[in-house]
């Protein structure tokens, strides 16, 4: 899943904390993964301020041996 951001006038912490916030309410079975486009409104950087996403991944079944 990819998510955008647009934020202004919140703190770097308030922002991690809330882009921390989207990862957990995303984690179902049907989303493999998640990444987070953050786009700082008060800087106009391009074409992104911020990406994250969350470092326990299930794009890859697991492979077992019988």
């Amino acid at each position: 899943m990819l998510v955008g951001y647009p934020y202004m006038g919140i703190t770097k912490d308030t922002r991690d904390d809330i882009m921390n916030e989207i990862v957990l309410r995303s984690k179902t079975e049907e989303i493999k993964e998640i990444v987070i486009v953050g786009q700082n409104l008060d800087k106009g950087h391009y074409p992104y301020s911020v990406i994250a996403g969350d470092l326990d991944t299930n794009l890859f079944n697991p492979l077992s041996l019988e």
